[in-house]
């Protein structure tokens, strides 16, 4: 493998994750887009519910309070100018992070459960939500805020997004490399790299299929021109 191919993979991972940092850090929860259904997926999955419940011709789950306390308490910032309890100041930065350190988001089966319907995710193959659930899983067992396991999920994903990339890109030539890269490293790519939608994953993954392909395809005709 050449030198500067293993390059380009390692400037990928440490640019990646410097600016994915950087949107974990700055980009309040669930604000790109289908976060909310996605977190409540992956939250479902995390309780043994594969398959999602049924109600009324609609898919859904049965949720603990607190989660929708949580996800409720950032629904204004899409779209704080319709809200009535807009302000200046509920929109600066750490007013918005302010609900990090609130105990109410502290994970507790009070019993208190609501049905709410999941949008837009049973096309997702259940195994794209493993990863996050078993993060989910592992707050409740210790006892880690609901917002606190949202952001370990969120880097998680980013360092899982980053591995599969460095892959792809180490199975093309040089010249290609830089493609995947730039593709890889876009502003929507590493948007959906650091949250809870698994189309960041996808996209890791849909690199890494075309990588092989690319490679086998590269093999194929050195052999044919011997």
């Amino acid at each position: 493998m050449p030198n500067s191919l293993k390059s380009v993979g390692t400037f990928f991972v440490l640019l990646g994750f410097v600016f994915g940092v950087c949107f974990i850090v700055v980009t309040p929860p669930f604000q790109v887009p289908d976060a909310q259904s996605h977190y409540l997926r992956a939250y479902e999955i995390s309780e043994g519910e594969l398959l999602g419940v049924n109600k009324m011709h609609k898919s859904g789950g049965y949720f603990p309070q607190q989660v929708f306390d949580m996800q409720n308490s950032f629904h204004y910032l899409q779209s704080p100018w319709n809200s009535s309890n807009w302000s200046a100041e509920k929109l600066s930065y750490w007013s918005i992070k302010y609900p990090l350190f609130k105990s109410e988001f502290q994970y507790t089966d009070s019993g208190q459960r609501a049905f709410h319907v999941v949008v837009g995710t049973n096309s997702y193959p259940p195994l794209l939500y493993i990863p996050w659930a078993a993060v989910m899983l592992l707050g409740r067992v210790v006892h880690l805020k609901l917002l606190f396991t949202y952001y370990i999920c969120e880097f998680f994903n980013l360092l899982l997004f980053l591995y599969i990339g460095r892959k792809s890109i180490l199975l093309v030539s040089t010249d290609i490399s830089y493609l995947f890269a730039l593709v890889l490293l876009s502003p929507m790519s590493l948007s959906l790299a650091t949250s809870v939608n698994p189309n960041g994953i996808l996209i890791a993954l849909s690199s890494f299929l075309a990588g092989l392909f690319y490679k086998n395809v590269h093999e194929a005709s050195r052999e044919l021109s011997r």
